[in-house]
């Protein structure tokens, strides 16, 4: 709007995405929904008609270099020479800007699927089902941590739902590079 363009063409590798905002999908994650109202209302303030594409990650090369470039992600394998000049434009977040989010959460308190194995593995005379008797041989308990072993003989940690939320979330912040 600052910049007085009257038609806009969205494009955007996340299918998901794209169709959350074009309405064919609905968004239904809590971690989305912020973001989710904040798109909406940014294209509702448009006085003309917007129109929002999925492009396919594979046909969008040039644009995920820029964008990896711009992130600072570092490009193993450059397909495109092109020099790119990258600006960066800090804007406030969105709270800040004004929008108001007003999210209703309701939140269930949803057992930990580790605990029954932990009650087992710390004490296996007690009333354990037999069920949880069975999964327990393949976990270990190792520094207070619950630790699966695989026929190869790598443990994995067990991760209950917060740990694996702040996890995921570290991914798609792309601490991991991109995806």
């Amino acid at each position: 709007m600052d910049l007085e363009v009257v038609e806009v063409e969205v494009f955007g590798d996340s299918e998901l995405v794209i169709n959350q905002l074009n309405e064919e999908f609905k968004c239904r994650h809590i971690t989305m929904a912020g973001y989710y109202l904040a798109a909406t209302q940014l294209l509702s303030f448009w006085d003309y008609e917007i129109s929002v594409n999925h492009v396919p990650r594979g046909s969008n090369l040039a644009a995920n270099e820029m964008a990896q470039l711009a992130s600072g992600v570092p490009i193993q394998e450059r397909k495109y020479g092109v020099d790119v000049e990258i600006q960066r434009r800090n804007l406030p977040s969105i709270l800040e800007r004004g929008f108001s989010l007003d999210i209703m959460v309701l939140e269930a308190e949803i057992e930990d699927w580790r605990s029954p194995i932990i009650h087992h593995l710390k004490d296996p005379s007690s009333p354990t089902s037999k069920k949880d008797r069975q999964q327990a041989t393949k976990y270990v308990l190792w520094a207070k941590n619950l630790l699966r072993k695989t026929l190869d003989g790598l443990l994995l940690k067990c991760l209950g739902q917060e740990e694996s939320m702040r996890v995921m979330a570290k991914v798609h912040e792309g601490v991991c590079g991109a995806h």
